[in-house]
């Protein structure tokens, strides 16, 4: 299960829904499904832990605080 998910499993144990886990762990456990992300800010680089940028509840909404860099070349694919 690791090698399939490697540093995303947090990730999506902890936000994902029941419903989402559900659906696409065990394909991503068995390899059949592949998982990614694409963050990065200009103080981390690709380090996820080092990201500065911070998004807080405000009431209904959120007050982002940092940076973002402009990330290009990546490949969106809807789920099935």
């Amino acid at each position: 299960m690791g090698a399939a998910l490697g540093n995303r499993r947090p990730l999506f144990l902890h936000y994902g829904s029941d419903y989402l886990q559900q659906r696409y762990l065990p394909r991503m456990a068995t390899g059949d499904l592949i998982g990614a992300i694409a963050m990065t800010d200009p103080t981390a680089g690709l380090d996820l832990q080092g990201i500065a940028t911070t998004a807080l509840r405000a009431g209904e909404c959120y007050v982002l605080n940092g940076s973002k860099t402009f990330m290009k070349e990546l490949i969106a694919r809807q789920l099935p």
